[in-house]
């Protein structure tokens, strides 16, 4: 038989595990990436350079292909071009109008409030007097964020009204002709989840402690399972997840759950209708033994995975940072380290000589260690220590 098409919609570092997964399971394995040299285009069969937004060169080109099925994972932006594909080629996957809920915060809050799903109080603003107007509705400090931004972009915490200016400014550069969010800034213990969603019920819901950069805006740069919030928290977390996957729509995926412990209770904060990044599915995989690549990839085709109920060892991720920004000199692991028990992976994005940056969003890593342990707090400083011990140069 002719192996089935996929399209993977990315190629950068949090493409690689799903596009060899692909290509592992034996399927015809095409990414779209607008660029050279992102990792992945090394490892799948066809390379279109397509920027992953351009819908209609997409179903030119997936119409001509005969494409069989599109995904992704840790990537925000695409999202709403594989619900677009899935809707004009008759596509199994997420729906057009789920992809933009899921994209664009301020449907995503307009859909959580009509559901009352426990989420952020927010306002829209279009112009700098509606900041200044909403402002007085709310106490400092609040969040300003573009809708459509990914990876902390156009986010800024506002704790003095003479900065609100400046961060609508920031957010309406990536917003351009939609409105601003402002969300009041909910305080608690932030933490993660993935939801298996078949049929638009969850089947399996894995909570995941997050390890993030400082305050005011935090961003993800380790992950670790099991979850040290208590039972009752994670059931709670489940049920809110639930209602929000209901308001937006979602009936077959694997959701990526932003959500928040207040004092109140469990809130949202954001919902993406694909895979987690930052190493999540591989924590994942090696504490329950579910493979959300595969996962997804289920989906993408139409066919609803079998849930396994496994358990193993603690596991953690971190990512690796620059110290500045520059040009790597030297970047390799002694190989004690590759010895030591535990070293599940480590994984270097660039070879000497690339450009890199100072850690801000995401995709500034330059790579990640994925280790394992007895329990998940010896988990994540081993994986501190970990990358302590690369020798790693940058000028």
């Amino acid at each position: 038989m002719k192996p089935k098409h996929i399209l993977i919609l990315g190629a950068g570092v949090y493409q690689v595990p799903l596009i060899r997964r692909a290509v592992d399971s034996g399927y015809n394995v095409t990414v779209a990436s607008y660029g050279d040299n992102y990792p992945g285009m090394k490892i799948a069969h066809n390379i279109w350079k397509v920027d992953t937004r351009n819908r209609e060169a997409l179903l030119k080109l997936a119409k001509k292909n005969k494409i069989d099925a599109v995904t992704t994972t840790g990537t925000d932006v695409a999202v709403p071009t594989i619900g677009y594909l899935n809707e004009k080629l008759g596509l199994p996957g997420i729906s057009f109008e789920t992809a933009l809920l899921t994209n664009n915060k301020i449907l995503m809050q307009r859909r959580f409030k009509k559901a009352g799903v426990p989420a952020a109080r927010f306002f829209e603003c279009m112009t700098f007097d509606d900041v200044k107007a909403h402002a007085k509705k709310m106490d400092l400090p609040v969040i300003i964020k573009a809708p459509n931004s990914s990876g902390s972009r156009g986010v800024t915490v506002v704790t003095s009204e003479h900065d609100l200016e400046k961060a609508f400014l920031a957010a309406k550069s990536i917003a351009l002709d939609e409105a601003v969010l402002m969300e009041e800034l909910l305080v608690g213990e932030e933490f993660g989840a993935q939801a298996v969603v078949v049929d638009g019920n969850i089947r399996a819901f894995f909570c995941h402690n997050d390890t993030v950069t400082a305050p005011p805006v935090t961003v993800p740069v380790g992950h670790s399972c099991p979850s040290q919030l208590s039972q009752n928290v994670q059931t709670e977390a489940q049920d809110v997840s639930a209602r929000a996957i209901g308001a937006l729509g979602v009936t077959n995926a694997v959701c990526n759950c932003d959500l928040i412990f207040t004092n109140q209770g469990v809130c949202i904060l954001e919902i993406g209708a694909r895979v987690g990044a930052t190493g999540i599915p591989e924590i994942i995989h090696l504490h329950y033994g579910i493979d959300l690549y595969e996962f997804a990839l289920f989906f993408a085709l139409g066919k609803k995975p079998v849930i396994p109920s496994l358990k193993g060892p603690a596991s953690a991720i971190r990512i690796v940072e620059s110290p500045r920004t520059g040009k790597l000199l030297r970047c390799f692991v002694p190989e004690e380290i590759m010895r030591r028990k535990g070293v599940v992976q480590i994984n270097l994005d660039y070879p000497v000589g690339s450009q890199v940056r100072k850690f801000c969003v995401g995709p500034d890593r330059i790579g990640s260690v994925v280790v394992t342990s007895e329990d998940v707090n010896t988990a994540e400083q081993f994986a501190e220590n970990i990358i302590k011990g690369l020798h790693i140069e940058v000028q």
